[in-house]
């Protein structure tokens, strides 16, 4: 079979693995249960055509004598799915078996499967599909589209509707990737404008949501946790009429999503920190601009500092058009390696390998579980996203749509060594205040915000 080198989203991952003490680092999990009976022989059926046709799931990982990981793609094969029926248990038995399954780490890795859907029966009429699937293989929204896809071919055998259109090959998006990644022009571009970003406006300053003095003695970046990575984990459901008014927000003001966010976020901290103006939010970017890209499956996310310098009187549509002038350099050059990236910025101040900038990482995933018939989008869905029992960065937040689009789900992951659930709790708390006296005022400046929410 031939092998291919891996891209430098998989070798993120691969990375944070070597340096994890917990194997199960990378497992992203989730389940999607709907409440109908459900016939789990054809469940099965769809699920195996689902991998079928989903070449991104049945990449293998190998390591060479030199130690340098390569990938191939292997055949779909006739692996029975596994059925568990969880039906007798409490729901808060169920859900515990659940996490378990998604603290079990993928042994062996390397050349093996690093994914596994299994049928699952729970209480009280839901039944469904359970997801474990390693990082290097899949993404958030790659999770998405294979969810998709297991519901439509199971809808299609099932009740008649139509079958799914193909799905794109991850290969071919592969292939783009390790391209674009071999361009010399490109390369020298994207590393002259990280160079750049990494001397512009002076050293970073860590900020922290619990408030000023946690950065190391003497410096202005803070280590990062390497003994306790117990992870916490807290989803808030923000209902469908407040989401639709942070879209129409965003539509009124032709402002992102994402920046949003991200100016929510930074306000927050800047509130923490005494008014500091200098924040720094680490943003990860899905690079799924192509449609090949957005239903080829694979990981594809880069993630990487947005800084702003924003003064008390600058009013928040104006810092929300701060960050976008500031991610739209940044997404012209989301093809460079995040590592090498966090490498330039570490070496010009001098910093260790385990310094930190930025307490804060976001995701947005804007695209919401849809399917293409729409009798589908009226069965009620239930997607738990399950935490891996482990937590790399200090707080990561994603931001998605819940199934069918009904509101949004804030689904914070944080180092329980470093925060507490009252905290996260704050936190939210007060990004809700923010985000939404903005949209009331979006001319309110970041000093009236921080007096008065």
């Amino acid at each position: 079979m031939e092998q291919y080198p891996i891209t430098a989203a998989q070798r993120l991952h691969l990375v944070t693995l070597q340096n994890a003490c917990e194997k199960q680092v990378l497992n992203i999990c989730v389940s999607l249960f709907i409440h109908l009976d459900v016939d789990f022989d054809a469940l099965a059926r769809a699920v195996r055509r689902a991998v079928e046709r989903d070449d991104s799931v049945r990449v293998r990982f190998t390591c060479g004598k030199d130690g340098t990981a390569r990938q191939y793609i292997v055949p779909a094969d006739d692996r029975p799915v596994r059925h568990v029926d969880l039906s007798r248990m409490t729901e808060s038995e169920a859900m515990l078996e659940l996490h378990r399954w998604s603290r079990q780490p993928f042994e062996p890795r390397w050349d093996a499967p690093l994914f596994e859907i299994v049928t699952v029966a729970m209480p009280d009429g839901w039944n469904g599909a359970f997801v474990r699937i390693d990082h290097m293989l899949s993404d958030s929204c790659a999770m998405i589209v294979l969810l998709c896809d297991v519901v439509e071919l199971y809808a299609a055998e099932v009740f008649g509707t139509k079958p799914p259109a193909d799905r794109a090959p991850y290969l071919a998006s592969l292939q783009r990737d390790l391209e674009r990644a071999a361009d010399p022009v490109r390369t020298a571009r994207d590393l002259a404008f990280w160079k750049e970003q990494a001397e512009r406006a002076g050293e970073p300053l860590y900020t922290d949501i619990r408030g000023p003095g946690h950065t190391a003695s003497g410096a202005r970046w803070a280590h990062n946790e390497k003994h306790d990575l117990t992870v916490g984990q807290r989803t808030f459901i923000l209902e469908s009429a407040p989401a639709e008014r942070l879209l129409e927000f965003c539509e009124e003001q032709n402002i992102s999503m994402t920046n949003l966010l991200l100016m929510g976020l930074r306000t927050y901290l800047s509130k923490q920190n005494d008014g500091e103006p200098d924040i720094s939010v680490r943003n990860y970017v899905s690079r799924r601009v192509s449609r090949i890209d957005r239903k080829a499956g694979g990981t594809r996310i880069h993630c990487f500092p947005c800084r702003t310098v924003m003064p008390a009187d600058t009013s928040f549509i104006e810092g929300v058009r701060q960050i976008a002038a500031v991610q739209n350099q940044v997404y012209r050059h989301t093809d460079f390696d995040t590592l090498e990236a966090d490498r330039l910025r570490r070496e010009r101040w001098g910093a260790p390998a385990d310094a930190l900038y930025e307490s804060i990482a976001l995701t947005y995933q804007p695209f919401p579980m849809r399917m293409q018939d729409d009798h589908l989008n009226q069965i009620e869905y239930r997607s738990i996203w399950h935490d891996n029992g482990t937590a790399v960065q200090p707080l990561y937040l994603t931001v998605m749509h819940r199934p069918l689009g009904t509101g949004m789900d804030f689904y914070f992951k944080y180092q329980a060594a470093w925060y507490s659930l009252e905290e996260v709790e704050k936190l939210y708390y007060y990004l809700m205040r923010i985000l939404f006296a903005a949209v009331e005022d979006p001319e309110i400046t970041i000093g009236e915000l921080i007096r008065t929410v």
